[in-house]
């Protein structure tokens, strides 16, 4: 049954669960400012897929309202102990429980791995939007990749540009030999910030065996302002490989030639892993995951 209640109702004379609520709800803050916010009004079907009985309060707070809570670190340690536990495909059908598909970003770069991460939300959430950063430094063959996958999956692309005039400097100066970092800054991460802006959750494909940095990382993680969500990130080099085999997904095409990570092209060379990216640097990351 559909259900519309406001959490005001618990105010009514001689109630007094309006006070209690905050100890009742794993994780959230036991601060008048707690109880002000969760009293303004919230419309409940399900949580978790069980219909919500008329009346009652749930014990964890489902959706978008995990963002009513004031304590931000305190949201990412709830949801990796709800999420930690589940297989990787489990992982992302709760999400949705938690989150609207406009408060979820997910954004994929069409490089070798990135066709089980696509095709696992495709057939999860299809209307589900992909946002691809185009540096205009990409290899033909990650355009022809992303067009395929497009095609063969029923993917609705968005491209995100940087700005024109620091792409064509960037271009004519060649920054990705003499500061690569500042390349990664000008053409991938400052074109993303403005698009974090409008959602709560970031997924991204990030798998703790491809370096010493993601190996650090949990399901979820706080970056600044969103919360990043690393469903594979737990997976190792087996499953992923009999996934793309059960599924028959197609392969980069750099792939067979020997490149075991495509980026950009200047800063991409034939490699195992991830050995090939910024070959030669200290530099592992592009800027927009640490």
């Amino acid at each position: 049954m559909k259900f519309t209640e406001s959490i005001n109702y618990l105010k009514q004379p001689g109630r007094q669960d309006i006070q209690e609520l905050p100890s009742r709800i794993e994780g959230f803050g036991s601060g008048q400012e707690d109880i002000k916010r969760l009293s303004t009004s919230l419309t409940l079907d399900t949580i978790d897929g069980q219909e919500v009985a008329e009346g009652s309060v749930p014990f964890r707070l489902p959706a978008s309202d995990f963002r009513l809570l004031s304590n931000t670190g305190t949201v990412a340690e709830r949801l990796n102990e709800i999420f930690t536990p589940l297989h990787f495909e489990e992982r992302i059908r709760l999400l949705y429980q938690y989150f609207s598909q406009r408060e979820v970003l997910f954004t994929s770069s069409f490089g070798t791995r990135s066709a089980f991460l696509l095709h696992l939300v495709s057939q999860i959430q299809p209307s589900q939007p992909v946002h691809f950063i185009d540096t205009t430094f990409h290899f033909p063959e990650t355009y022809a990749y992303k067009q395929k996958l497009a095609g063969q999956f029923g993917l609705h692309i968005i491209d995100i540009v940087p700005d024109a005039t620091q792409n064509r400097v960037t271009a004519e100066e060649q920054w990705w030999k003499k500061d690569p970092g500042a390349c990664c800054m000008i053409n991938k991460v400052l074109p993303l910030e403005a698009v974090k802006d409008h959602h709560q959750v970031w997924i991204s494909g990030l798998m703790a065996h491809q370096t010493d940095f993601r190996s650090q990382l949990r399901v979820f993680e706080r970056k600044g302002d969103i919360l990043k969500f690393h469903p594979l990130i737990d997976i190792d080099e087996g499953e992923l490989l009999y996934y793309q085999s059960y599924y028959r997904l197609p392969r980069h095409p750099l792939e067979d030639k020997g490149y075991g990570s495509v980026g950009c092209e200047h800063c991409t060379v034939m490699g195992e892993g991830r050995s090939g990216r910024w070959k030669g640097l200290a530099k592992t990351e592009c800027g927009l995951h640490p």
